[in-house]
């Protein structure tokens, strides 16, 4: 019969314990925690995909919806709203692009942090066996991709405004964003800290 989410994840748990608390090999009760652990995975997506894509839909509304307000007030107080969805529809896909390219940006930084903090963890696990160096490595691993992405992040930080304000394109805005922030990284990024 099938159970729901929540049934499943407690019989898994129930399951992994009990198999945890036994010290000889059970292949039958290894067997029931796998199957049980790919029942909830599944589970989980056949929620969690119609969900990312309500999301991601939701989120394109908005960001249109968005810049109908944020394009026209950039240059002047008062728009209707004819003015609004022409702003829309002018900068959606540049804006659209503009986040698209930071995402992948830091996705990049991610699996890059990702392949440095494994590599890290595994010396500091297998080589030095310490929870110090285990602690360490994560630190470090962490650091070497957090570093460099707050640094690009903070220069580009302008670019949705140029993109708008000055009319540029998405590679323009982000070269001028980065020229804007340079000199200023710490201030620029004490200000997007208070904001």
């Amino acid at each position: 019969h099938s159970t729901g989410i929540g049934e499943t994840y407690d019989l898994f748990m129930q399951k992994s314990v009990e198999l945890n608390k036994t010290t000889e090999s059970n292949p039958q009760l290894i067997k029931e925690v796998n199957s049980l652990s790919v029942e909830f995975f599944l589970k989980i997506l056949k929620i969690g995909i119609p969900l990312f894509l309500l999301f991601v839909i939701a989120s394109c509304i908005s960001l249109f919806y968005y810049l109908g307000i944020y394009a026209p007030s950039i240059k002047k107080r008062k728009f209707d709203l004819g003015e609004s969805i022409k702003k829309a529809k002018q900068y959606y896909w540049k804006f659209f692009g503009i986040i698209m390219l930071i995402f992948l940006a830091m996705t990049g930084f991610y699996l890059f942090d990702l392949l440095i903090t494994t590599i890290l963890v595994l010396l500091g696990t297998f080589v030095f066996k310490t929870s110090l160096a285990l602690f360490m490595s994560l630190v470090i691993g962490i650091s070497i991709g957090l570093i460099p992405a707050m640094y690009v992040l903070v220069h580009w930080a302008f670019s949705f405004y140029v993109l708008i304000d000055r009319d540029k394109g998405i590679f323009d805005a982000f070269g001028e964003s980065w020229n804007m922030a340079k000199g200023r990284w710490w201030k620029t990024f004490g200000y997007g800290i208070l904001v």
